[in-house]
C-alpha cells in the first residue's frame, strides 16, 4: 500500500497531499502543469482549492514568485587581485523588526557576511541543505565517501549556533 503527504513547508495538507497524488497517478505516468490544472479546473475537483482561481490575486502571487525567482537567480560578480568570484547576491533570511516581529526578507550579501545573525541563518541553511542531500544519497554512501567527508568537516567547523538552527530549520 502506498500513500502520499504533504513535504515540509508543503502549502496543503497531508489529506490534500493524497487526494493530489491520486489526481497525478489518474493523468499518467507523467503530468504537465497543463493537465493538473485542467483536473483542477472544475468546482468540484478535489484539488480545486489548492489553486488560486482569481485571475487578479493569482497574477500577483504570480509577480511575487518572480520576485523571488529573479532574486534568488541573481548573482554578484565580485574582482579581487586573484581574479573574480561570482556569488549570490541576495539571500533570504528572517529579519525582526524593532517591535520584535519577524519577515522574511532578501539581504544583500555584504549585509549578510556584516551581520553575525544573518550570517548564522545563511549558513545554517546551507547545513540544512547539506544534510537533505546527504540523506537523499544516503545509499550510495561508498560511491559519495569523500563528499559525505566534506559535509562532516564543514559541519564541524560551523558557529554552533547556526549548527543548532540548521537542525530546526
Amino acid at each position: 500500500m502506498k500513500a502520499y503527504k504533504a513535504a515540509k513547508g508543503a502549502q496543503f495538507t497531508d489529506d490534500d497531499a493524497e487526494k493530489l497524488g491520486l489526481v497525478l497517478e489518474k493523468i499518467g505516468f507523467s503530468a504537465k502543469p497543463e493537465q493538473i490544472i485542467a483536473e483542477a479546473r472544475p468546482k468540484n475537483s478535489p484539488i480545486h482549492h489548492l489553486f488560486e482561481w482569481d485571475d487578479s490575486e493569482a497574477a500577483e502571487k504570480y509577480r511575487r514568485w518572480q520576485a523571488r525567482s529573479h532574486t534568488n537567480h541573481l548573482q554578484i560578480i565580485i574582482k579581487t587581485e586573484q581574479g573574480q568570484e561570482v556569488t549570490r547576491a541576495f539571500h533570504s533570511v528572517t529579519i525582526t523588526s524593532d517591535d520584535g516581529s519577524r519577515e522574511r526578507a532578501y539581504c544583500h550579501m555584504d549585509s549578510v557576511a556584516e551581520n553575525p545573525d544573518l550570517r548564522e541563518q545563511v549558513i545554517a541553511k546551507a547545513l540544512a541543505e547539506l544534510n537533505g542531500w546527504r540523506a537523499r544519497y544516503a545509499q550510495y554512501k561508498r560511491v559519495f565517501s569523500e563528499v559525505f567527508e566534506a559535509i562532516s568537516v564543514a559541519q564541524q567547523k560551523a558557529p554552533k549556533r547556526a549548527k543548532r538552527r540548521s537542525k530546526v530549520a
